[in-house]
């Protein structure tokens, strides 16, 4: 059986995995939706950083409740 450090480990690897996941898709998206736009190459790097950022930090607010709602008793 695990340990609950191992639990959490796993749980933020596992979540951490389909945020990447998520925002490979996001900006792939984009790029794909923006194509007939006709949006600067440089104008779609920052939209694709600034939705990046967002995830992530998301992510880092999001992650301690999920792993406390997975580890708790």
């Amino acid at each position: 059986m695990a340990t609950k450090k191992n639990l959490e480990s796993k749980v933020t690897t596992s979540v951490k995995d389909l945020v990447d996941f998520i925002k490979m898709q996001a900006k792939n998206n984009i790029v794909e939706q923006t194509r007939d736009l006709g949006v600067e190459k440089n104008d779609l790097q920052k939209i694709c950083r600034i939705v990046d950022m967002s995830i992530t930090a998301s992510f880092l607010q999001g992650i301690d409740n999920v792993v406390k709602q997975v580890t708790k008793d």
